[in-house]
């Protein structure tokens, strides 16, 4: 099934097959393969990537299918459900691979008709066997979905990549049928959702692995294993990017002004003595000084969709594991509740938060899911980060780097588009302050 819309001089297209027909074996068009047709056949209203027995992909080296229609413009996707395999013990008999190639139509030509340059989607259950010193073997099952980037020169053990990012599935879920959904943004940005969840994260910022007219295409490879049948196969435009670009700023603070306990510049302060602005930043006041816990900075921004630019620097404190920063938005006027965006060691993580005012550590909520921080995106002082709200989507950028970081949908659930205060936290925990904020701008 199929859709076309019109909208001024824009196309938006979208097909969809249910496999809700007789068995054919081979698979029929729309659908096309390469290899031994015998390996692709829909059985019992789902489409089979391999054959039982045969050897993987098709007997085929480059063996595969895939749908022949693909998306038009540079906001698409695709999803499916990978029906139910194996089961929940640590055996090498559950072991099974299939890869997605998100690239050209490879029905066109087969895997030959690739590009040097690969972005994909890595469906595997590896069981591995260690044996310690005293003898004793561990058996061991690990299971994962994965975004994959790879450039096909050299050896195989030469292969350049641009990132990965992987979530660990349990037996359970693994066993089961598994959804996947897979949005790609201005051709470049890609967030993978398994069971409804945002799991995975690539920013494909080499524009020699970007997608493009005639390279948004997913083609399915049964690699090793068992083998896997696919069912409520979709492929879509999108109507356009939650990535919202175009912000006004309205204000800015870079603390260079003369130490004091007092921030000033229009923030409300709370909770805690021993902080507010050192050494031209929103710092702790002290390397020592000052009782655990947290501060807060607020102001209203005059709206709950909004954007902050930040640095990290000056001050007192850097980046750890004890003492955490957090950069706020979508908070209640008392600073009680809201969106935080919570600065790790290495990466920063968004999170809902309730706050009891004080001291105390506030409650952070979910969604607690840590996407992996991309290739060469450690966090540093001096680059600057970008924190964005956007109807019901949050993300953070590295805009030095110009990376996407991180990414959550879900957001209204977290926290009511209503709230208009933005602001931050400093924190000191034993031996330990938190990276201090170096600027602050606000846009709307």
């Amino acid at each position: 099934m199929s859709f076309l819309l019109r909208r001024t001089k824009r196309a938006v297209a979208g097909w969809y097959d249910s496999f809700d027909r007789p068995n054919e074996d081979p698979i029929q068009p729309p659908w096309q393969f390469w290899g031994d047709a015998a390996s692709y056949a829909l059985v019992g209203n789902r489409l089979r990537l391999a054959a039982e027995g045969a050897p993987a992909r098709g007997g085929n080296a480059n063996g595969g299918v895939a749908y022949e229609h693909q998306p038009l413009t540079e906001n698409w996707g695709y999803e499916f459900v990978r029906a139910p395999i194996g089961t929940t013990s640590t055996s090498s008999s559950n072991e099974t691979r299939q890869n997605v190639f998100m690239d050209k139509n490879w029905t066109e030509g087969g895997a030959a008709s690739s590009t040097v340059f690969q972005v994909w989607l890595d469906l595997t259950a590896d069981y591995d066997e260690d044996e310690d010193e005293e003898g004793n073997v561990k058996k061991s099952m690990t299971r994962y979905v994965q975004f994959r980037t790879r450039e096909k020169t050299g050896s195989i053990w030469e292969n350049r990549s641009i990132g990965s990012d992987t979530l660990s599935v349990a037996a359970t879920a693994w066993a089961a049928a598994l959804h996947i959904r897979v949005h790609v943004y201005e051709d470049r940005y890609m967030i993978g959702w398994i069971n409804g969840s945002p799991e995975l994260l690539l920013d494909v910022y080499d524009p020699n692995y970007r997608f493009g007219p005639r390279k948004r295409a997913a083609n399915f490879a049964q690699v090793s294993g068992l083998v896997a049948s696919i069912d409520d196969f979709k492929t879509y435009d999108l109507p356009g990017s939650p990535l919202r670009k175009n912000w006004i700023s309205t204000f800015f603070d870079d603390f260079e002004r003369t130490n004091s306990t007092t921030v000033g510049n229009g923030w409300t302060q709370f909770s805690g003595g021993n902080f507010g602005v050192y050494q031209g930043a929103l710092s702790m006041n002290s390397p020592f000084a000052g009782s655990d816990g947290y501060r807060q900075i607020r102001r209203d921004a005059g709206t709950g969709d909004v954007r902050l630019e930040f640095v990290f620097g000056g001050g007192t404190g850097d980046f750890n594991l004890t003492a955490r920063s957090a950069i706020l938005g979508r908070m209640t006027a008392d600073g009680r509740q809201g969106i935080a965006a919570r600065v790790h060691e290495q990466v920063i993580q968004i999170n809902g938060f309730t706050w009891g005012g004080a001291a105390t550590a506030p409650t952070f909520e979910g969604p607690s899911v840590l996407i992996n921080n991309p290739f060469g995106t450690a966090l540093v002082k001096g680059h600057k980060f970008s924190f964005n709200i956007s109807g019901d989507c949050a993300w953070i950028r590295n805009e030095t780097l110009d990376r996407l970081t991180y990414f959550r949908d879900g957001i209204n659930a977290l926290a009511s588009p209503s709230n208009t205060y933005v602001g931050a936290f400093i924190t000191r925990y034993t031996f330990a302050n938190s990276v201090p904020v170096n600027e602050i701008r606000v846009l709307v």
